[in-house]
């Protein structure tokens, strides 16, 4: 499920026994979905990572684009859209930035309080004004990442969705945690719906298609005898 669908709901209120309603109007029973693990979560994170740099770097782009185009990025999405906008704030201009927070997690799998959930965040964008320093897992040091201005780079962190073996920390909320930039990472549990069977008219118009490109053929074997 998109993150876009729980945007801004609490912990609390997905897990409600007597169900809930998504953004979009879909109403959804208790048992329908529930948050995804953090193993699944961290697996997710990880095969997107690019294994060398915790948080910023350009070498993370491509996979924090991926998972907000997959997801939705809600960090500047008033609609609850996919959208990216340019942000220049402080003084340091991002072009095509946006990011979104999530939740995850089994009941109390970042820490021990009943009902917190576990928080992630991944980031994309490009151009950012000034050069930026990131944690070199291979290198075990801090070192630059990213040049200024020289293209897109993303962020995925160990300690927000990730596990980069340098930290069993990850950061979490209290169940009753909602805010616009922040959805819930759900996995489905009941079965999904029977896919819908063409309606005649459209059966019909694939069924002429085929009979058109197969009498052209015909004809084009012909010419050439």
């Amino acid at each position: 499920m998109p993150l876009s669908y729980t945007a801004g709901f609490s912990r609390n209120y997905i897990e409600s026994t007597n169900g809930w309603t998504d953004r979009f109007d879909n109403k959804w029973s208790a048992s329908d979905w529930r948050y995804a693990t953090r193993t699944e979560t961290a697996a997710l994170i990880n095969s997107l990572w690019d294994g060398v740099f915790d948080t910023w770097s350009k070498d993370n782009s491509i996979g924090a684009l991926w998972f907000l185009n997959k997801f939705g990025g809600l960090g500047f999405d008033s609609g609850y859209g996919t959208g990216r906008n340019d942000v220049k704030s402080n003084g340091f201009n991002w072009q095509n930035y946006d990011y979104t927070n999530f939740m995850f997690g089994a009941q109390n799998e970042c820490d021990p309080q009943p009902g917190t959930a576990c928080l992630g965040r991944v980031a994309a964008g490009e151009n950012y004004q000034l050069s930026i320093t990131a944690y070199n897992i291979k290198q075990a040091a801090f070192m630059q990442s990213y040049q200024a201005n020289s293209g897109a780079l993303g962020f995925f962190a160990e300690e927000l969705g990730g596990d980069f073996a340098i930290s069993s920390v990850n950061q979490f909320v209290a169940g009753r945690f909602g805010a616009d930039e922040t959805g819930s990472l759900l996995v489905r549990t009941a079965p999904l719906p029977p896919q819908q069977v063409p309606t005649p008219g459209i059966s019909s118009l694939l069924g002429l298609s085929l009979l058109a490109l197969v009498s052209s053929r015909r004809r084009k074997t012909i010419r050439a005898r």
